[in-house]
């Protein structure tokens, strides 16, 4: 059936990003100096750095912050996830943005399958587990990747597709509930250009601008949380978003407010020789 398979593998990617962290919003490291947390599921890291590269050396994946590497031997999947704060907001301001400077080198001809770019982030621990594992992971994204077959509403397989999705945690009383759609842009990102990209995202609204080098824009788009196709996987999320007697409406207003943002490389199990995602001036805060 239509969506059960890529529902699965997005929940099996959420679940690899909260898995390395040892709690929610409130439990994770503070901000003030580079932190990075490991398991299986892949690499977290945490804390304030213009330039940040996530990658496999042939031996290693590894998390660069500046000049702080995070690395274990082996292939990590299926994920490399980084995370920060964009800080409070001052009054006025609802729109948390992301900017920074993308190069991938062999990522996109040997990875590539899901980036996921996400703002109104958090996610949240299972109290019922002893190693605090994740019970949630919420946030507002764009996330660029190539279709599965049968998965998802692009026209094409690109390895460069940009979707959209909102995600809303159901910590530990029930699985997420989210909606994805094809942003129907396809910028056709390659290896060794550096792109210069802007995410946004404020109450109901996802943006996104993708440019080159040399400033021209590739691809842009925007969304509403409302404005998800009634398609197989979107159901969940649609139903809730209009039931007169659901507390979902006010959690959604309410996901506006998470301050974090992440960005990682997911489902990075295809190593066949060293890659590298380089994140350079990044910076990030509220308009």
């Amino acid at each position: 059936m239509r969506g059960k398979a890529p529902l699965a593998s997005l929940m099996a990617a959420a679940v690899a990003l909260a898995g390395c962290g040892e709690g929610g919003g409130a439990a994770q490291p503070a901000q003030d100096a580079p932190a990075a947390w490991f398991d299986q599921a892949g690499i977290q890291a945490f804390g304030p750095a213009r330039t940040v590269v996530l990658g496999f050396d042939g031996t290693s994946s590894y998390i660069r912050q500046d000049d702080r590497t995070h690395s274990r031997p082996g292939v990590f999947g299926p994920d490399l996830s980084y995370i920060r704060d964009s800080g409070a907001p001052a009054p006025g301001q609802a729109a948390q943005w992301l900017r920074f400077t993308l190069r991938g080198e062999a990522y996109f001809a040997t990875q590539g399958q899901h980036l996921p770019i996400v703002l109104n982030f958090a996610q949240y621990p299972d109290p019922r587990s002893t190693r605090r594992s994740p019970a949630g992971v919420e946030g507002r994204m764009i996330f660029i990747g190539g279709d599965e077959p049968g998965a998802w509403d692009c026209p094409s397989r690109s390895s460069a597709n940009i979707y959209f999705e909102t995600r809303l945690s159901g910590r530990a009383e029930a699985p997420d509930v989210l909606a994805v759609k094809c942003a129907r842009d396809a910028p056709g990102l390659r290896d060794g250009v550096a792109y210069r990209i802007e995410v946004s995202a404020g109450p109901r609204r996802i943006a996104y601008t993708i440019a080159d080098e040399a400033g021209r824009v590739l691809a842009e788009g925007a969304t509403d949380d409302g404005d998800y196709p009634p398609l197989s996987w979107n159901q969940p999320f649609l139903r809730q978003l209009t039931a007169a007697d659901s507390d979902f409406p006010a959690r959604l207003a309410a996901l506006a407010h998470n301050r974090e943002f992440a960005v990682l490389a997911a489902f990075t199990t295809r190593n066949a020789g060293p890659w590298s995602l380089t994140l350079s001036d990044i910076a990030s805060g509220w308009k």
